[in-house]
């Protein structure tokens, strides 16, 4: 699946939004490692994520966050940046090597304005985005490090095997140790 077969999803889109969209969306490669976005950088596209795996990091003084992880099929953006226009609090990092797709926002403005049908998709799209931010948050405020560990086994279980265990505390909000005696069932 590519971005306007996503975007296909939420909106009926017409020949001309589509040959508008072929003519606009980008693809690119990254390797394993590389920054997509550096933290106080404005964030300038959104990615539809074709293969591989990248995640949002906040950086601290004692340790980065990992915020959010994004593989397959998915959305990835730092959406505060992308749509305030203001410098972005995370940075963007390939985990995988990755393909991706992208629309740049000044292009999102233009097809929007071409197509006003568009503008449905992009509102699903954030409703979507905020249910999700609002299920994490709320895992985060009220579930036991070892429930939000074993929702993540049953919601994303290949992430265990893609992403490290390091990274995997940091996006439960624990500590490493903890998530192992969690694995290792003594917590």
């Amino acid at each position: 699946m590519g971005l306007i077969a996503h975007l296909h999803q939420f909106c009926e889109l017409d020949s001309q939004a589509i040959s508008w969209l072929e003519n606009h969306v980008v693809e690119g490669r990254n390797a394993k490692g590389t920054i997509l976005l550096d933290c106080e950088q404005v964030c300038n596209h959104l990615f539809f994520i074709k293969s591989g795996l990248v995640c949002g990091i906040l950086e601290a003084p004692d340790q980065d966050h990992c915020t959010w992880l994004a593989e397959e099929n998915a959305l990835a953006t730092s959406y505060y940046s992308f749509l305030s226009r203001q410098p972005s609090p995370e940075r963007i990092e390939a985990l995988e090597d990755t393909i991706w797709e992208a629309l740049s926002y000044d292009d999102i403005e233009e097809l929007y304005k071409k197509f006003p049908v568009t503008e449905r998709a992009g509102r699903k799209i954030l409703e979507a985005y905020y249910a999700q931010l609002e299920e994490r948050w709320l895992s985060l405020q009220l579930n036991t490090a070892a429930d939000r560990y074993k929702k993540l086994v049953l919601k994303r279980p290949a992430l265990l095997q893609r992403v490290s265990l390091g990274k995997i505390a940091s996006y439960l909000g624990i500590k490493q140790e903890t998530l192992s005696r969690i694995r290792a069932g003594k917590a």
